[in-house]
């Protein structure tokens, strides 16, 4: 009996001591806990306002008022002239292009050549072609969608077209200056046209300006 005794003491202790040197071994753990966050990148440009390019023009400016008490915008005639001055602003971060698209470039029903355009860059006219057609072309060439742009804040140089319907041409024979008849004549008729209501000669002009994401270096 006292055997038995010492030898349950003895399975006891050997159990209790196990227990302890496991408890004592356990396995090393470790944690890290990595967290980030991103936004989508900004995209932010401004429109341009409404083109206005041929607004209030008669006179040089001044608004046309009818018998009727009209008033009367967007007409040209000789000696008529104007300007518009646009720019590209936003803020964008990414590298991006810009591409101009001319729409529409129409002179219709004699009025061809009657007026002429620029596109300049402060005082640095950037057409040699003073047409229409030139200046469709010259607004393509500088918007081109193959330059890129570096990201940050789309603050684009101001540029801006200008256009005139010279009132009389002259040419200067000896000593004196004589003036054209027959660029009177086809104003004139030009003139006529318009009274009639029936293919009345006008001036259309549209441009879209899109800037596209680029993922090249700038």
């Amino acid at each position: 009996m006292k055997r038995m005794s010492v030898l349950a003491i003895l399975v006891l202790a050997i159990s209790i001591t196990a227990f302890s040197v496991a408890g004592t071994y356990a396995k090393y753990t470790s944690t890290d806990t990595i967290s980030d966050k991103a936004r989508v990148a900004r995209w932010n440009i401004n429109e341009l306002v409404n083109v206005s390019l041929f607004e209030d023009t008669y006179n040089n400016g001044a608004v046309v008022n009818l018998d009727d008490d009209t008033t009367v915008t967007d007409v040209i005639a000789p000696g008529t002239k104007g300007s518009y001055n646009f720019k590209l602003t936003g803020d964008v971060e990414t590298n991006y292009t810009i591409k101009a698209n001319v729409k529409e470039a129409e002179e219709t029903n004699g009025l061809n050549g009657r007026v002429v355009y620029y596109l300049k860059d402060g005082d640095t006219v950037l057409n040699t072609d003073t047409s229409l057609a030139g200046l469709k072309s010259a607004l393509e060439a500088l918007y081109d969608g193959t330059t890129i742009y570096a990201a940050g804040s789309l603050d684009e140089k101001t540029y801006t077209i200008e256009w005139e319907w010279v009132f009389e041409k002259t040419t200067t024979v000896g000593e004196d200056t004589v003036v054209d008849s027959d660029n009177d004549l086809t104003d004139t008729e030009l003139g006529n046209k318009s009274a009639e209501g029936t293919n009345v000669p006008e001036v259309k002009f549209t441009v879209d300006f899109t800037v596209t994401q680029s993922n090249q270096a700038a």
